[in-house]
């Protein structure tokens, strides 16, 4: 969600982003390609790196890597997801240009047994620095001021200070506050709508209609448990898990525990993944 007071206070002001995830980083991206400045794009992150849900975690006993998060991404059409025109298109074809071209995102090869509607019948890629490595790499592409370990606790409209008629968001986070022309969120919905419970603020989210729309934005909880083998046991990998991913669907996840030569694997609804690759090294990141 994106608010601003004007078209004017965007030319003027400086423009907050909430979250660093991979949302924030594409909005970074284009307002940078939109013309405004970077020294204008302020980004505050709650946690103590970059990534939201594109999240990487490595071993600390052999620099094995696992995505906690997001695993692969794949391509589609742009009206898909509610997109105008072929604007959206084309900017979706420059990021993964780039991205392929800088060698962070590769097509996937391996088998994923099950499907998603979601999914459709475009390509996928992975990044196989993690793909938390995508979001860094976005930011520090933009330029951008990165803020972690600042969390926003309130935002109101109040009266600019310089410009009289001209009103500007003030963001709050522990015990102080600045200013801004404009302001992108990006964090979920139960975490954006107590920002909006109070003042202006929250009539102009009732007014434009919002309010409604994100409650009735629905969640569900996912939990990630990563295991790390050594590359001897890879081999023995490869015949129980004849997969680079597979989606348990709630079917499956009531059968029994299952048995194949010794091992028991018992699966729970979501998503099983595994990397072939075993040793990577992130580069330098916003961490």
């Amino acid at each position: 969600i994106a608010w601003r007071d004007s078209n004017a206070m965007l030319e003027m002001g400086r423009v907050l982003i909430v979250g660093a995830g991979a949302t924030a980083a594409v909005a970074a991206r284009r307002l940078r390609r939109e013309g405004v400045s970077a020294e204008r794009i302020v980004v505050w992150e709650a946690l103590a790196s970059v990534g939201g849900r594109f999240r990487s975690e490595m071993s600390s006993k052999d620099g094995g890597l696992t995505d906690t998060g997001a695993q692969y991404l794949t391509r589609v059409a742009a009206c898909a997801v509610g997109e105008q025109g072929s604007a959206g298109d084309d900017m979706h074809e420059d990021i993964y240009k780039e991205l392929q071209q800088v060698g962070l995102l590769r097509k996937m090869s391996g088998n994923i047994q099950g499907t998603r509607a979601a999914d459709g019948d475009g390509e996928s890629y992975i990044c196989e620095e993690g793909m938390q490595a995508l979001v860094e790499y976005m930011l520090t592409e933009a330029g951008v001021q990165v803020c972690c370990l600042r969390r926003l606790l309130q935002l109101k409209l109040v009266e600019d200070e310089v410009s009289v008629g001209f009103r500007t968001w003030e963001a709050s986070f522990d015990g102080a506050s600045e200013r801004f022309g404009a302001v992108v969120l990006t964090q979920p919905v139960p975490q954006m709508l107590p920002l909006f419970s109070t003042g202006e603020a929250s009539e102009l989210l009732d007014r434009s209609g919002f309010r409604g729309k994100l409650r009735n934005v629905q969640f569900s909880s996912r939990y990630a448990m990563s295991l790390f083998f050594d590359e001897g046991d890879k081999a023995r990998l490869d015949e129980l898990l004849p997969f680079v991913g597979k989606y348990v669907g709630k079917d499956e996840a009531r059968r029994p525990q299952r048995r194949r030569g010794g091992c028991q694997l018992d699966l729970g609804k979501g998503w099983l993944g595994r990397r072939r690759n075993w040793q990577h090294t992130l580069r330098p990141s916003l961490r």
